[in-house]
């Protein structure tokens, strides 16, 4: 496999309401990637075209202002910097996004619009067809799928947070319905991809995210890293461990400058076809209690989030991997995970 992650793409299809559109938005997120919610393009169209607009006039402004954003497991969809969220999900935009779905003009325009999202440091791509039409040659495949009454429960969940007040029988009729229309139509119908890897949501929406998680980085590809590297990525990690247990600021700040000036003269520049990824990201993320109490480690948020920007806002460097060698030590005496290398440069 390349080890160039742009050409990486993971689709994630599945029925309506199973929480694909935030899993795969946190997704994308967690790995750095770009999103595609190809649902919310259609919704977006209907709702655009409700107001007058011509499909290529809407194609236009989706090409230039189109923005997807996850917060703690919301999706929002924003369009020339207004949030749309709520708006294409009420009832009329709803009917009117699934009745131009079967349009066969309309969705092979959308095709294209849909693969101009393909860059940058890969794509996350979520719909009903991304498998199969889109991107069938997508890296991993993802079809997510719950029984009926989780995903009616889930859908009331969000439209109330949306403002609206939704009936759940009838979002139950209208699940079942919508399975069979998507599943039957004769357009790009709901089929999930040969080799689709499939995955129940049923759970709690951390755990559907980091069982998504898990699959992803079984494919990556891997940086080999000079044997040199590993052996001091490990004693930095080592000694990062033993100054953090001791508890002393000053200790740990001196070690760690003496470390970063020794390690800068021996290693410099950028790793070249590497990029970081974040194993360690854990939401809600609980310290061992055993050693909570150190002081240089009493904010455990402020540890993750250290580590999570480096792994996402910096191009890999040497540098900046001994750095992470050192956060790796401190979320070892916080966690007892212990983190190698290989966890840490895909």
């Amino acid at each position: 496999m390349s080890k160039d992650r742009r050409s990486i793409v993971v689709t994630v299809d599945g029925q309506s309401s199973t929480g694909k559109s935030s899993l795969a938005c946190a997704l994308a997120n967690r790995l750095g990637m770009n999103f595609l919610g190809s649902g919310s393009i259609y919704r977006l169209c209907a709702y655009f075209m409700l107001r007058g607009k011509d499909l290529e006039a809407i194609k236009e402004l989706l090409t230039e202002s189109l923005a997807f954003k996850s917060t703690q497991g919301d999706m929002s969809v924003w369009v020339q910097g207004e949030d749309l969220t709520a708006k294409i999900n009420d009832a009329q935009v709803t009917k009117m996004a699934s009745d131009i779905a079967k349009d066969v003009a309309v969705r092979t325009q959308l095709a294209d619009l849909q693969k101009g999202f393909q860059s940058g440091l890969g794509l996350v791509a979520e719909g009903r067809d991304m498998g199969t039409v889109i991107f069938p040659r997508a890296t991993l495949k993802l079809f997510l799928t719950a029984d009926v009454a989780v995903r009616a429960k889930r859908r009331k969940v969000q439209l109330e947070q949306m403002g609206l007040s939704p009936d759940y029988d009838q979002l139950v009729m209208e699940l079942k319905a919508r399975d069979h229309q998507d599943e039957t139509r004769a357009i790009s119908p709901l089929v999930p991809a040969k080799d689709a890897v499939f995955v129940d949501t049923a759970a709690h929406w951390d755990e559907n995210l980091e069982q998504m998680y898990q699959q992803v980085l079984m494919v990556l590809p891997k940086q080999v890293m000079p044997k040199e590297v590993v052996q001091i990525f490990d004693q930095v990690r080592q000694d990062s461990m033993r100054y953090a247990q001791l508890g002393n600021v000053s200790d740990y700040e001196r070690w760690w400058k003496g470390c970063s000036e020794a390690s800068s003269k021996k290693f410099q520049g950028e790793i070249i076809g590497a990029s970081w990824l974040c194993p360690i990201y854990v939401r809600d993320f609980i310290p061992d209690p055993i050693n909570a109490h150190l002081s240089i480690l009493q904010n455990t948020s402020a540890v993750e989030q250290a580590m999570l920007s480096v792994f996402i806002a910096t191009k890999p460097s040497y540098e900046r991997l001994f750095y992470v060698a050192a956060l790796c030590g401190q979320y070892a005496v916080l966690s007892n995970r212990l983190l190698a290398l290989q966890d840490i440069v895909g």
